[in-house]
């Protein structure tokens, strides 16, 4: 489920961008275009288009190359030529004359500065697009959710090994143990150590742990809630870390400061899961 979900969620986006970019083309046979402003020339007059045919019936005859083909193609003059106005603006305002000359020369799109949602040749395809990316993140939530069932063993109440619940209970049980412990140890170098040893294990295992489970935290909450459990998780962790380095320098006073603020951190992060 979760692998239809990220490849419906990939051709979405794919097929939404590129109908995206004709949102500003009209077809030239549509009505209510005169007056419009264009973004690009319409395409090649009349005359202009009878000089391709024959240019092409003589490239095909073999009367002249490909580069003599292309230069006289390159050469031939648009139907809404591109001047300045008074102001300096290079507007290109479509009028009645130019619009039957595109028709004339078989110009099937115009490129238009002004966008309507009834001129988008392709906004059923947009819509679907959009569609299909809601669909798809539906399906690859509905995995993840899958997963995370598969993964849970044992009583409906227990969360399961390698779960964020379980990872971050290991973290703050750690901290407020290693907190307790503090206070009965004799020297300053017993202290420095154990905050070593015991914030070290943490950083190693249940940190990461936690960090890992960032599908598993999302598929369950949301991403509003999300980032609210990760924000406060954050901060602990920045404490802890902080912590280990003050010990790894030898300032005890300092390490237990931010062992303390972690301490308190902690079960602001569990209440929130």
């Amino acid at each position: 489920m979760k692998l239809i979900g990220n490849l419906l969620l990939t051709i979405c986006l794919i097929t939404g961008c590129l109908s995206a970019a004709t949102a500003y083309l009209a077809p030239a046979d549509a009505t209510g275009l005169t007056e419009l402003t264009l973004s690009e020339p319409a395409g090649a007059t009349p005359a202009s288009a009878e000089a391709v045919r024959e240019a092409k019936a003589a490239y095909d005859a073999g009367a002249i190359t490909a580069e003599t083909y292309i230069a006289r193609v390159e050469a031939l003059e648009p139907v809404v030529d591109t001047p300045a106005d008074d102001a300096g603006e290079d507007e290109r305002s479509l009028s009645e004359a130019q619009l039957d000359a595109a028709r004339e020369a078989k110009v099937e799109h115009l490129h238009l500065k002004e966008f309507s949602l009834a001129r988008w040749p392709h906004a059923w395809i947009f819509g679907l697009s959009a569609a299909g990316l809601l669909a798809g993140s539906l399906l690859v939530r509905a995995g993840d959710k899958a997963i995370i069932a598969k993964q849970h063993t044992g009583d409906a109440d227990t969360p399961p090994v390698g779960s964020p619940e379980v990872a971050m209970k290991a973290i703050q049980d750690g901290v407020l143990s290693l907190q307790a412990d503090l206070a009965s140890m004799p020297s300053a170098d017993d202290k420095l150590r154990a905050i070593l040893a015991r914030l070290g294990d943490l950083q190693g295992d249940a940190i990461p742990t936690f960090i890992e489970a960032r599908a598993q935290l999302i598929a369950k909450f949301g991403l509003g809630r999300y980032a609210e459990i990760m924000d406060r998780f954050a901060a602990m962790e920045r404490k802890i870390n902080r912590a280990w380095s003050a010990a790894a320098d030898g300032h005890l006073g300092e390490s237990s400061t931010a062992l303390d603020d972690a301490a308190l951190i902690a079960p602001d992060v569990s209440a929130k899961l």
